[in-house]
C-alpha cells in the first residue's frame, strides 16, 4: 500500500502547503526531559478489521491524502490500490492488531 501512496502522492508527503516530516523526538522522550512526570497506561490490544473501501477512504482523511493531490488520477490511484490489495488477499478483508498506550504528563509537586 505505501509502494501505491508514493507512487500517486510521491515520497514527500504533503499537508496543506506545506510537506510532512515525522517527529524525531518521541512524545515519550518529550515528556520525560520535561518538568512533568510521565505516566504509561497500556491498552488491551484489539482488531481492526479493514476493507479495501475503508482504506481508500483513510488515506482520502489524511492531509497527504487529500483527492485534490491526485488531481484528475483519482480514480486511477483507487483502481490500482484496489488491485494491489486484491492482489494480497482477494476477500478484500484485512485484519490490524493494534497496540495502544496513553501517555500522561503529570505536573510534579
Amino acid at each position: 500500500m505505501d509502494e501505491v501512496v508514493k507512487r500517486w502522492y510521491g515520497n514527500e508527503r504533503r499537508a496543506g502547503n506545506t510537506t510532512y516530516a515525522h517527529p524525531t523526538v518521541s512524545h515519550q522522550d518529550i515528556i520525560s526531559n520535561s518538568k512533568f512526570n510521565l505516566e504509561i497506561y497500556e491498552m488491551p490490544t484489539y482488531e481492526h478489521v479493514w476493507t479495501v473501501d475503508s482504506i481508500i477512504g483513510n488515506i482520502y482523511s489524511t492531509s497527504y491524502g487529500t483527492k485534490r493531490f491526485l488531481g484528475e488520477n483519482v480514480q486511477l490511484f483507487e483502481n490500482h490500490l484496489k488491485e494491489e490489495l486484491l492482489a494480497l488477499d482477494d476477500t478484500g478483508i484485512y485484519k490490524e492488531q493494534l497496540n495502544i498506550s496513553v501517555k500522561l504528563a503529570v505536573k510534579s509537586k
